[in-house]
């Protein structure tokens, strides 16, 4: 066989190794099983720094459960977890780091979380003891309850007829898909809850009461009323 002949079966050989290492490639991306070890390897990992101190041994196994529960979306990289009980003794649970999985520094107990969303619970139980104690009614009008508000001119008449209910159940008027002042959440200095008087500016994109969209701003403004 001569060296012409020779050259041709070794590209033919180089062609069909490039041709199956991409189909490998596509393979293995196509595949659910790397994504599977990788899940298996984070939870195993999660599962050997969980940290527990304490007497209740249930908030362990809960620890486990939230770190085993799957979530495609949002995959657990750490937690913190504590139970305080009504004898006053505290146990705790942490597992994780606060940047990259194996990456220092750990979470520990100290840790400070960003709440996010989880603030909205909070600030509904608030309103609602509040309403308990008779100091607020769902049927509240936000313009007659912080000082702010009072005496100003509305760009929007029906901002006068939003109620504390609207802002409990997100039926204010705001609608956050609606860019601009109505949801600025992410802006460097968004106008609630230190300048709530920006609200005489806003266009309610629906009428108060007549459907759900949900919304930071009628929470943030839920807060400010609380605080009054």
């Amino acid at each position: 066989m001569d060296n012409s002949s020779n050259k041709q079966i070794k590209l033919w050989q180089v062609i069909v190794l490039i041709f199956a290492l991409f189909g490998l490639v596509i393979a293995v991306d196509q595949s659910p099983y790397p994504k599977i070890a990788s899940d298996w390897y984070r939870w195993k990992k999660l599962e050997h720094d969980l940290r527990c101190q304490g007497d209740a041994a249930w908030l362990r196994s809960t620890a486990i459960k939230l770190i085993d529960q799957p979530n495609d979306r949002d995959p657990i990289t750490n937690l913190s977890l504590a139970y305080l009980s009504p004898a006053g003794k505290l146990t705790t649970c942490v597992s994780g780091w606060m940047n990259k999985i194996d990456e220092e520094p750990k979470v520990e107990t100290t840790t400070t979380y960003q709440f996010a969303s989880v603030t909205k619970v909070f600030t509904a139980d608030l309103v609602l003891d509040l309403i308990r104690k008779d100091k607020l009614s769902l049927e509240d009008k936000v313009v007659n309850l912080l000082p702010e508000l009072r005496g100003l001119v509305y760009r929007d008449d029906r901002v006068k007829d939003i109620k504390v209910k609207d802002l409990l159940s997100h039926r204010a008027g705001f609608d956050r898909q609606t860019l601009g002042i109505n949801d600025d959440m992410f802006e460097p200095e968004p106008w609630c809850p230190n300048r709530v008087q920006q609200l005489a500016l806003v266009n309610l994109q629906f009428d108060p009461g007549t459907k759900v969209a949900y919304s930071n701003t009628g929470y943030c403004i839920l807060s400010r009323i609380a605080e009054e």
